[in-house]
């Protein structure tokens, strides 16, 4: 064999591995684009539930209400509008059961907090952890009713734009109000002792002063050691807000709700979304698939996948890739207003009881007098 046959013949090998290897590269960009794509219409379905929620209204926003308190919030359950076809819809449904009603995170620091044992300290990281959901869940419940004014379409389509937007503006709210909470904290809970002894009921507070000069001087050191703590152990710290700003997201996405009467999740509705919307998804996959074949694999390859996926629309290729899903179960739209809720103390409230107590002799000693 001659030295420009075995030229030709390493020359086609190394053409031969060349294109092996861009289609490998195209193939593995098809399932990475894939995968991208599921996942982002995945939190898209998420943030539309959560725009269903803002407007049922169920998040814990009001510190006057439970978990914050012992006193439980009277919400009105609403349907809520949810694959909107032709002035129809789906109805998406968030009861007020004793599961959607709980914290984790909250109820914690409720339970810590009204322990008979329970101190100046943990009441400190306690209240900070309070307030950063409370202001969190009011922002999100605020921003997700606001959304949910918006077309369909639009929250499917930006929806994990519009997460990423909320966690910004959450960290900033988030990191300057905790810098505020914590100084606000030290002087309110490091000159306070808990007095009740008894291992039961509620923690009786008392004010540290400076007639308890040694606890007043123990409080003003403890002071000095937490401002020190928070400028030089900062990095440390700074979790509180980070836990505060992603379980407040994450949570929102946990609660159970019905669709068309039947049990349904956060799950329920990206399954829903990627059935729904499978032609807007689809056609996003066919544009990038197209785009990677001419990048990837040259002009040739480009033309011919423009050509089977023209067949696979007409039907000519038995693929019902472009084909749309249908739901049978639509009724009328209903209103897209946030359900009421109302927090009131009930005159048997125990919390209540002891203030109206209070009342009443202050009015007999009037009386008396």
């Amino acid at each position: 064999m001659s030295d420009d046959d075995t030229s030709a013949t390493d020359d086609q090998n190394e053409e031969n591995q060349s294109y092996t290897t861009k289609a490998i590269n195209y193939v593995s960009s098809l399932v990475q684009l894939f995968i991208v794509i599921i996942v982002y219409f995945g939190l898209s379905g998420l943030i539309l539930y959560a725009c269903k929620l803002g407007q049922s209204n169920i998040l814990p926003s009001d510190d006057n209400c439970a978990p914050y308190t012992d006193i439980k919030p009277t919400i009105s359950e609403i349907d809520t509008n949810i694959f909107i076809v032709n002035q129809q819809s789906m109805k998406l449904r968030f009861p007020f059961t004793k599961y959607n009603e709980s914290n984790g995170i909250l109820d914690f620091c409720k339970n810590v907090r009204n322990k008979s044992t329970s101190n100046f300290l943990t009441n400190f990281f306690v209240s900070i952890l309070e307030s950063l959901l409370q202001v969190n869940y009011s922002f999100l419940n605020y921003v997700f009713n606001l959304l949910n004014g918006l077309p369909e379409t639009i929250i499917v389509l930006i929806g994990p734009i519009i997460l990423i937007v909320l966690m910004i503006i959450l960290s900033l709210i988030d990191y300057i109000y905790f810098f505020y909470l914590w100084f606000v904290n030290l002087f309110k809970w490091f000159f306070k002792k808990n007095e009740n002894t008894t291992n039961q009921g509620k923690p009786i507070w008392k004010d540290v002063t400076f007639l308890n000069l040694f606890d007043y001087c123990v409080a003003w050191w403890l002071i000095f050691l937490f401002v020190l703590l928070f400028f030089i152990g900062f990095p440390l710290i700074s979790f509180i807000p980070t836990l505060c700003i992603h379980s407040s997201i994450l949570s929102c996405f946990m609660y159970k709700s019905t669709l068309n009467g039947k049990s349904a999740s956060g799950i329920s509705i990206i399954q829903n979304v990627l059935k729904y919307y499978k032609l807007t998804i689809t056609t996003i996959f066919s544009v990038f698939l197209v785009a990677n074949a001419f990048s990837n694999l040259g002009t040739n390859a480009g033309i011919f996948s423009i050509v089977t996926l023209i067949l696979i629309y007409f039907g000519i290729i038995g693929i019902d890739m472009y084909k749309t899903s249908t739901e049978n179960n639509l009724t009328p739209l209903v209103s897209f207003d946030q359900a009421k809720k109302t927090c009131s103390r009930n005159v048997i409230n125990k919390q209540s009881g002891g203030d109206i107590l209070k009342e009443l002799k202050k009015i007999s000693k009037k009386l008396s007098g």
